[in-house]
């Protein structure tokens, strides 16, 4: 299979068969509704980039929306979770008022949210996904 990499150029994935399988079976479980999350960890330039992009062109009947961290050089504790969240911000204000403002607090689209984000966050985001098309 060949990829994108972060060089602009094709490249050509080698011996990545079990981890595309690994990634295909959790896209095929988002397709029957049952949401995940990947995380991919690796030495710089082992091909991480290339296999996301090879899965992103291969599902393209599902949203994939994917960050990366900089250790130590993110401004805010949830830069991450901002990046990550930004193509899905028109659905926040599909979700209970507590997710919404929490959600918008931390990723700094809005003012700071009382309370334990996590707690807020995690409270209701499962029956909430179905309500907000965010889950297709």
């Amino acid at each position: 299979m060949d990829s994108d990499g972060d060089g602009g150029g094709r490249v050509e994935l080698i011996r990545r068969d079990r981890e595309l399988g690994q990634i295909r079976r959790l896209m095929a479980r988002a397709r029957d509704g049952t949401g995940s999350a990947l995380v991919v960890l690796g030495e710089v330039g082992v091909g991480k980039s290339a296999l996301l992009d090879a899965i992103a062109r291969d599902v393209g009947d599902v949203s994939v929306v994917r960050t990366q961290g900089i250790e130590g050089g993110e401004p805010s504790a949830y830069a991450g979770l901002a990046e990550l969240c930004a193509p899905l911000r028109e659905h926040v204000a599909s979700l209970p008022e507590p997710q919404a403002e929490a959600l918008a607090g931390a990723c700094e689209w809005g003012p700071p949210s009382p309370g334990d984000l996590f707690g807020a966050l995690l409270m209701g985001l499962g029956p909430a996904r179905a309500s907000t098309g965010a889950s297709r």
